[in-house]
């Protein structure tokens, strides 16, 4: 590297190669804000077009001084590059640091104004030296004149004062033959048919020969066109008498909004100007064309007469939008017209705006009941949109939740004739439309998204770009999606941009919209694959990685982006690691069913964040070479007995290593790895998540100088907990949010106490851990929450207190179990402690599942001991949702399951009030809250579940937190639970006189209200579907009617169930109702045609092309005969694998199928009810009772 001292500039985007080659840099250090740099590496930069010009740079060398970044990639990857950056910067002997806080150094020219700078060796200091008291145009401007395009009709001269490549292409692509001519050349003694002036560096004052010259042309006659950009604006307002100054910080990078004067058109545009022309200072016969959005200065200027006119900016890109290059046609066209032409004749016209719908209440639908691939992040978006329409003064924006399934439907197979008809079958499932397209497969190329948003004026923002670490194949869903992309070039990023904001204009969408492309690996060459006029995941994505609402106000038809015209810039990535379980049978449909975001100025640290939470990350990100090369240098430093050196520790955190993981590697736990990292001054730095938006807000921490946001959604823990969001009931409080505009303050400068109940498994788990680290726990004390968590320990206390359960025994080994097992007798319940959703959570019926079950729970329940209970069979379960206070409960909820136990209570269909439970049995709950509340001396919310056959009463377990059922009981009875609870937790008074106690509940009396659990079986290839005892739903959905009948079958259809109208394959005794039930197994339909229906048998799925005269049940399901399946599993038969694929047939071929007798019961009960359902809403029914009490 070379010593270099010069002007300290600092670029907002990061296409380097056009960038570094730009003339318009002279002189400067350049400093990218992108936080890592040379992913793409370096094309042919001596590779020549058809014109002789450098084809892949912009000018025939380097011209910066030098390059600042904050991270940089050494490995590159681009089908085009031949060399890493660090190679060519070493080439052109132009010294570059990376690891420098660009953040920070921008905050530092954002404060002081534009500084000088200087890269020096220690020990060899060089003098600061200002490059603009030197005349730089004069440096980078051609010493003779050359002529490009040679033989076209137009011929335009070009004064040089450090032009760039593109400039020229574009010129002679509309058909002008270029003489580039020197910057101090004579203008009056040439001939043309029209005089441009160039960009360059510098002070636009010092090349007085060439402001001389131009003001020549400008006072003389000649009627030839004349148009300058960026230097070319500045010389032209100086020869015509304007002022020019020093702009406090410059205007530079690549997303800079501009505004026509003339018509408020917004463009974005590629800047890079230290100087700027007083406005003020125009003579007569100027005007302003162009204005900065942002600051106000200005952006072009034209003559009212003449036809001259100038940009500040580059409309020719290189690197850079391509928003504004429509002012090359406006200069030839004023060349071609003649000297009737004007400047507001061949500019774009101002658009019609429509007149805006008056408009009062709106409804907006969200995206119904969670299931793999219509997740939360949809409902992120619809809660932005009924924001903006609050803010617009429309009335209850109401959220409506239709059900509909997306993500995918669609297979990439390679299609011949005789896998057509499988594959088409396979489809139907996820299928919302009779067609199905047969396309060329994309297998293997880039996937790419951008998310565009255009507003009535007709202007468009693409608010943000996000590349698929996958290539095309897997689902975007499934996918590991960064933003913004890191290995597109600067033509392909702006290839793509410009494409996707031609797509919208032509589509006329007006609002938000995603389109993914796949672009093929080795060539230009890309595919739009689709386009979503709504807001999608990825919208989500955008939003929070730029703190652009995408769902905002757009879309109503007042607004006009002008106002906020610029394409986001960020200086951090941001990661989505999806958590598929089975990461290795990936394909275009979606399987996920959750994700973890992650915000990082590097890179690795991206990969570790999903680790860190409780999950694993694929094989092919743990196979990273420089991830692993650091993990190898923490293990190495144990393994050879030395002291582990400070930057290998710094290294590992700044790459994202979680001190459990480094503990690991070390062979410590978790807490001594925390003890060295604080011993050697390893610390979080707080940084903001930098978004140029209006706003900016400030987030958690991490380290490496960054911020860090991560939120993890598992299938088990259900977007009802994040319902309990108890910052809306105390301002005062503190929450982790993913939603920026809805939090107050994000970072933790000093844990004064927390909540950890009221977001599930997962930060209950956290409370022993954090009250050991001297966090305070508001609520439950952590040594409560611990005595609960521990399966023998809770079961012990019931046992003291007199309070009921299933016999029990804390294991030790297997053989124990056996011993258990042989006592009470089979089935069995293993139980493992502390875990999410009934983990590991089975019901053996011998010793071999007894023996299998145990390995699992042990494996998940590592740090205590299993229980094993006996399973009481025939049991229906009833839990009772509650908010205590020192003991003392305060409000609480008895739901019933209609399934038996044996079904997680996620997974089972929630009645309230209770259906079937005796007013004794209901008592008996009562008493056993009452004791347990207060044994434990809770202090917030919790949830028992209970056995309850006939008169018996049995707990089985106690959560100390709320639960996923606390916003359906809170909706159900109308008393918010967990504004109660965060009360209790926090030390704010409660007002008791109206809270359902346990010796005043509030019961339902004219409705009954039904949740029922969303699965996304079809998503999830070969599951059996069924119901057990850990958890399968994704989602859930409740619904409420005069009875139990209606209630249920509305959240029947609410989760996209279909009532049967043609056949129903059954296989147990049904009465019949009008509905044909003539597709039976075969034992069924002898014994229901022994009794008088009518029905027909078919073959089992194992029989079928055998010899048998029976129908084919998979033909039957695929030809659409049947449309309701019923089947129950039954371990005590032969047909076990028939009985699988016929629940996966129904599944794969979309047909409703219900595998739970007590359902089965429930349904064929309620169906002559299915000409009676209403749309009568909750809140009619509460109104209804609150007439009747007066």
């Amino acid at each position: 590297m070379l010593n270099s001292d010069c002007f300290l500039s600092v670029n907002l985007f990061f296409r380097y190669p056009e960038a570094l080659t730009d003339p318009s840099y002279r002189g400067q250090i350049l400093t990218l804000t992108y936080p890592i740099v040379g992913n793409y590496g370096v094309p042919n930069t001596q590779e020549l077009d058809e014109l002789g010009l450098r084809k892949n740079v912009e000018s025939d060398r380097i011209q910066v001084s030098g390059l600042l970044v904050q991270d940089y990639s050494h490995e590159f990857s681009h089908w085009n590059s031949v060399k890493s950056l660090g190679q060519w910067l070493q080439e052109e002997k132009v010294p570059a640091l990376y690891g420098v806080d660009t953040r920070m150094l921008t905050k530092i020219i954002r404060d002081k104004g534009t500084v000088l700078g200087k890269i020096e060796f220690e020990g060899q200091p060089v003098d600061i030296i200002n490059p603009n008291e030197r005349n730089l145009v004069a440096e980078v401007s051609t010493k003779e004149t050359q002529v490009f395009g040679k033989g076209n009709p137009i011929k335009v001269v070009a004064v040089d004062c450090g032009i760039k490549h593109n400039i020229i292409r574009l010129l002679v692509k509309r058909g002008a033959e270029v003489h580039l001519v020197p910057w101090n050349h004579d203008l009056m003694s040439l001939e043309y048919d029209g005089l441009f002036i160039s960009n360059g560096p510098g002070d636009p004052s010092l090349a007085e020969t060439l402001i001389q010259n131009v003001r020549k042309v400008l006072e003389s006659d000649r009627p030839q066109p004349v148009f300058g950009i960026c230097m070319g604006n500045q010389i032209t307002a100086l020869a015509a008498g304007a002022q020019s100054y020093k702009l406090p910080m410059g205007n530079r990078g690549q997303n800079q909004p501009v505004l026509n004067v003339m018509t408020g058109q917004a463009f974005i545009t590629a800047q890079n100007h230290g100087y700027g022309i007083d406005s003020e200072s125009l003579p007569p016969g100027w005007s302003p064309l162009f204005v900065n959005a942002n600051d106000g200065t200005n952006e072009g200027i034209m003559h009212n007469n003449k036809p001259i006119f100038t940009a500040q900016f580059h409309p020719e890109a290189k690197g850079g939008p391509t928003d504004t290059e429509f002012l090359f046609d406006s200069f030839l066209s004023l060349i071609k017209k003649g000297k009737d032409a004007s400047i507001v004749s061949v500019m774009p016209k101002k658009p019609v705006l429509p007149q805006r719908a008056q408009v009062s209440k709106v409804l907006v639908l969200g995206s119904g009941g969670l299931s793999i691939g219509q997740a939360g992040e949809f409902d992120y978006s619809g809660s932005q949109a009924v924001k903006a329409m609050k803010v617009s003064s429309v009335e209850h924006p109401t959220m409506g939740v239709p059900y509909s399934n997306i993500s995918g439907p669609v297979q990439y197979d390679t299609l011949y004739t005789h896998h057509l008809i499988q594959v088409t079958s396979q489809i139907r499932a996820l299928a919302m439309s009779s067609q199905i397209l047969v396309e060329k497969s994309l297998l293997g190329w880039k996937e790419v998204e951008y998310e565009v948003v255009r507003d009535v004026a007709d202007n468009c923002v693409t608010v943000c770009n996000m590349e698929n670490f996958d290539p095309l194949g897997i689902h975007t869903g499934d996918s590991i999606v960064v933003a913004p992309s890191q290995t597109l070039s600067n033509e392909e990023y702006h290839m793509l941009r410009e494409t996707a904001i031609k797509v919208v204009r032509h589509l006329g969408i007006v609002g938000e919209c995603n389109i993914q492309y796949a672009l093929h690996p080795s060539s230009l060459e890309y595919c739009i694959i689709e386009v979503n006029a709504r807001l999608s995941r990825s919208s989500a994505l955008a939003s929070k990685a730029t703190g652009y609402y995408t769902a905002n106000s757009v879309g109503i038809s007042h607004l006009n982006l002008s106002k906020t015209k610029f394409d986001q810039s960020v200086d951090q990535c941001i990661v989505i690691i999806q958590c598929v379980p089975q990461c290795d049978d990936l394909c275009s449909q979606l399987r996920n069913p959750q994700d973890a975001s992650n915000t990082n100025k590097g890179k690795e640290s991206q990969f570790h964040m999903k680790q860190s939470g409780g999950g694993e990350l694929r094989g092919s990100l743990l196979n990273s070479e420089h991830v692993c090369g650091t993990s190898s240098q923490l293990v190495c430093g144990i393994a050879v007995g030395i002291v582990l050196p400070a930057d290998v520790l710094l290294k590992a955190k700044q790459e994202g290593f979680s001190d459990r993981q480094v503990g690991q590697a070390l062979g410590s736990s978790e807490g001594e790895a925390r003890a060295l990292r604080h011993s050697r001054n390893i610390q979080p730095w707080v940084k903001q998540v930098r978004t140029f938006c209006p706003e900016e807000h400030s987030l958690n921490t991490s380290f490496c100088k960054s911020q860090r946001q991560a939120f993890i959604y598992f299938i088990f823990s259900q977007m009802c907990i994040k319902y309990k969001l108890c910052i809306f009931s105390v301002r005062k409080l503190t929450t982790k949010s993913t939603s920026l505009p809805s939090c107050q303050n994000l970072v933790f400068l000093q844990q004064v106490s927390c909540i950890v109940s009221v977001g599930g498994q997962i930060p209950n788990n956290l409370a022993v851990p954090l009250h050991q680290n001297g966090v305070r726990i508001l609520g439950t004390s952590p040594l409560q929450i611990d005595r609960a968590e521990e399966r023998s320990v809770f079961s012990t206390i019931l046992d003291d207190l007199g309070v009921s359960q299933a016999p029990w025994r804390a294991l030790s080994s297997l053989e124990d179990a056996f011993a258990f097992a042989n006592k009470v007798g089979y089935p069995c319940l293993l139980r493992p402690s502390y875990v999410l959703s009934g983990s590991a959570m089975n019901v053996a019926y011998g010793e071999e599942e007894m023996k299998r079950f145990l390995e699992e729970a042990a494996q998940v329940s590592q740090e205590h001991p299993v229980v094993i209970t006996k399973f009481i069979r025939g049991a229906r379960e009833v839990e009772v949702d509650a908010v205590a206070k020192a003991g003392k409960v305060l409000v609480h909820a008895i739901t019933e399951h209609v399934e038996d136990a044996g079904v997680h209570s996620g997974d089972a269909t929630l009645m309230l009030p209770t259906q079937t439970i005796s007013q004794g049995a209901l008592e008996k709950v009562k008493t056993a809250t009452r004791k347990i509340a207060k044994a434990f001396e809770i202090s917030g919310p919790f949830n028992t579940q209970f056995l309850v056959k006939g008169n018996d009463v049995m707990v089985i377990e106690c959560n100390l937190r709320a639960s996923r059922s606390f916003p359906f009981v809170s909706k159900t009875i109308g008393v918010d639970f967990i504004n109660v609870a965060t009360r209790v937790m926090v030390g704010e008074p409660v007002n008791e006189s109206q809270l359902p106690t346990l010796e005043n509940p509030i019961i339902p009396v004219d409705y009954v209200g039904i949740k029922a659990p969303m699965f996304s079986w079809p998503r999830l290839r070969d599951a059996d579907p069924v119901l057990r005892c850990e958890m399968a739903s994704t989602g859930e959905v409740a619904c409420f009617g005069p009875n139990i009948y209606s209630a249920f079958l509305k959240a029947m259809l609410s989760t996209g169930f279909k009532l049967p109208q043609k056949g129903i394959l059954i296989g147990i005794q049904v009465r019949n109702e009008g509905f044909p039930l003539d597709l039976l197994e075969q034992a069924t339909s002898a014994w229901l045609n022994a009794n008088d229906v009518s029905t027909t048998p078919v073959a089992w799925p194992r029989h079928e092309g055998k010899e048998t005269t029976l129908p084919s049940i998979s033909r039957l399901l695929s030809d659409g005969h049947i449309d309701l399946v019923v089947n129950l599993p039954n371990n005590n038969t032969k047909f076990l694998k028939d009985n699988f694929l016929i629940r996966r047939m129904a599944v794969d071929y979309g047909v409703p199928l219900i595998t739970n007798f007590q359902v089965v019961k429930l349904f064929v009960e309620a169906i002559k009810y299915s000409s009676e359902l209403d749309t009568t809403s909750l809140f009619h029914y509460r109104q209804r009772e609150n007439e009747q009490k007066g």
